[in-house]
């Protein structure tokens, strides 16, 4: 089923309450209702954040290949992401490089250095082969071709979905048909059309429409950071600690639950933990189990919601900080962390 008027608007239309009155006959098609389906319309099909701007640091070495792994909590409607990678050269020398995304497509992309130190940042828009609104986990590459002299850095990786002209009116996607919605028109149940289109749109945003990625660190296996500490110690350095800040979706809500996922592994016979943090006093460990193989470890955790009614949004004037640390608890060998993913889901 094609869009049949179910536009995306590039800006969210100011929504008004003048013409909604309490004992007022019913009206089907009022402006205000239009302007409801035009909403809801952005609301689902602008796309999101699916991995922050992230430094990531990885060295590139001709002949060989870097994957970072993360997980991601998409948007069904959105079929093109925009990937983009920072590179900071190091030499004189030129360099290829080959970006794999995630559905296949790659991007080729040669740069002479110039002088070292330069900062390249190069784009490409995945078609996403297989769409879904489910948690999942997303493996781009960076290759440095053999024939290349130089050995350029991967400082940088961010992933955005990028927005739809219009959505489709099928239950997948929730778009709503505005032109059901015009004065003086009938009032009537469909799927994208009319009130129930409506109602049913506004109903799906409240759990899509919202921020996906939060936080996002990943390394590749052969740089996974590594602990044999017998005491917590810190990922990060007190300064670059991720500050987290959830969406406030009720008058009464306080705190927003995150999912947390974390990609580890451990030495054979070795057992480890990941501790969680917040300044606002939630925590959440996760444990990794003898002698793991990598696999993703997964958790919730509660954050601050913003406050509505501070100019800054923290609430009791705090940044609700995350911080990170793990440790090995027993065994000889180490445990690894690879990709910390924290979002919306």
């Amino acid at each position: 089923m094609t869009a049949h008027g179910a536009t995306v608007p590039i800006a969210a239309p100011a929504l008004s309450r003048s013409g909604i009155y309490s004992g007022r006959p019913v009206r089907g098609g009022s402006p205000q209702w239009a302007g409801m389906a035009l909403a809801a319309n952005h609301l689902l099909g602008r796309g999101g954040a699916l991995i922050p701007h992230t430094m990531v640091v990885q060295p590139l070495v001709a002949a060989a290949t870097k994957t970072l792994r993360f997980k991601v909590w998409p948007r069904l409607a959105c079929r093109r992401r925009l990937w983009i990678s920072t590179y900071r050269t190091k030499g004189t020398a030129n360099c290829s490089t080959t970006f794999t995304d995630p559905s296949g497509g790659t991007l080729v992309y040669g740069f002479s250095t110039g002088a070292s130190g330069g900062i390249f940042q190069v784009e490409h828009v995945e078609d996403v082969s297989a769409p879904s609104a489910s948690e999942t986990e997303v493996a781009p590459t960076w290759a440095l071709s053999a024939a290349s002299t130089g050995s350029p850095e991967l400082l940088y990786v961010a992933c955005y979905e990028l927005p739809r002209p219009d959505l489709t009116t099928a239950t997948a996607e929730y778009g709503v048909d505005v032109d059901s919605l015009r004065p003086n028109g009938p009032i009537y149940a469909a799927n994208g059309k009319s009130v129930l289109g409506v109602s049913i749109a506004t109903q799906q945003a409240e759990t899509i429409a919202q921020r996906a990625g939060l936080f996002q660190f990943a390394r590749d296996t052969g740089s996974a950071l590594s602990s044999t500490a017998a005491a917590y110690e810190a990922v990060f350095l007190a300064d670059a600690v991720p500050v987290l800040l959830g969406r406030k979706l009720y008058t009464t809500s306080t705190v927003r639950k995150l999912q947390v996922r974390a990609y580890c592994r451990a030495g054979a016979t070795t057992v480890g933990k990941v501790r969680f943090t917040m300044t606002s006093g939630a925590s959440l460990v996760l444990d990794i189990t003898s002698g793991m193989a990598a696999a993703w470890l997964s958790g919730d955790l509660d954050v601050d919601c913003e406050d509505l009614s501070v100019s800054d949004g923290r609430r009791s004037a705090r940044y609700d900080k995350c911080t990170i640390e793990f440790y090995r608890v027993s065994g000889a060998n180490s445990v690894y962390i690879e990709s910390i993913s924290i979002g919306n889901g």
